[in-house]
């Protein structure tokens, strides 16, 4: 039996957020066949798209590691104290970086009606769902922190006020840096979900696309990176396939023999 672990923004969703028919089925074969696959997201439980949930996973490592569940079950709930939080919203107040606050059930920002670039975030995040409120209105119980910089000076600025007491973790090409507790990642939620559930680390792959997933990467028997991965997931990484939308999880599955071919 082998564990699969699979990131979803640009791996099992297209660059469209689009999620192809090809990967329910591939996911599915690979349960059938006795694997366990389980989602390795740096979005917040709260955050995962039902069509994603609904192909059917074991678990979920989400928030950045912050926030696991396996067969059902929370094993794993992080989250940062309501006044440490005080204390750093008005950083990115003064910095005028955009940031919201993320969580096992909603998704935290300042105003909920706010318009332009942070209307349009919110939009894309809350889906029309329900999830986004605002955490001036109520203590928000939050795993990690997400913050988008225009300018990439600032970027690197907000990033440096934090990373003493956090880890965090910057994608320069989409000017986006995640804040997470100390010593939490996809990795080492990988490693927690291996040792909780009691299995082994001689069987594990692991498929993703950006920065976030190197940890996950280099601690998995094998790598896969999706095409489009910049170069620095790719080093790291066994084996690149295709794109989402071109079956690139069904192609890498396959290969490795994890599920029959068509």
């Amino acid at each position: 039996m082998s564990v699969v672990f699979f990131d979803i923004e640009g791996t099992l969703t297209d660059k469209e957020q689009n999620l192809p028919p090809s990967v329910a089925g591939a996911v599915q074969k690979l349960r059938e066949k006795g694997h366990l696959a389980f989602l390795a997201t740096g979005l917040s439980r709260a955050a995962i798209r039902e069509d994603v949930r609904n192909i059917g996973f074991d678990g979920a490592i989400a928030a950045g590691g912050t926030s696991i569940e396996a067969f059902g079950k929370t094993i794993l709930e992080e989250t940062i104290p309501h006044e440490e939080l005080r204390a750093m919203l008005p950083i990115f107040e003064r910095e005028k970086a955009a940031v919201w606050l993320e969580g096992p059930t909603h998704i935290y920002v300042a105003d909920v009606d706010a318009k332009g670039l942070m209307g349009e975030l919110i939009r894309y995040l809350d889906r029309g769902r329900g999830i986004v409120k605002s955490f001036k209105k109520e203590p928000p119980t939050v795993n990690k922190l997400t913050f988008y910089a225009e300018s990439p000076k600032t970027l690197e600025k907000v990033a440096a006020t934090f990373a003493g007491r956090f880890d965090v973790i910057l994608n320069k090409e989409r000017s986006i840096g995640e804040i997470l507790p100390k010593g939490h990642n996809k990795g080492t939620g990988m490693d927690f979900v291996l040792e909780r559930l009691t299995l082994g680390k001689e069987d594990t792959y692991a498929f993703g696309d950006s920065p976030n997933d190197i940890p996950m990467l280099e601690r998995a028997t094998i790598a896969v990176a999706m095409s489009h991965a910049p170069k620095e997931v790719k080093s790291v990484c066994d084996y690149v396939t295709s794109s989402p939308e071109a079956d690139g999880i069904a192609q890498a599955l396959e290969h490795f023999g994890l599920i029959d071919g068509k």
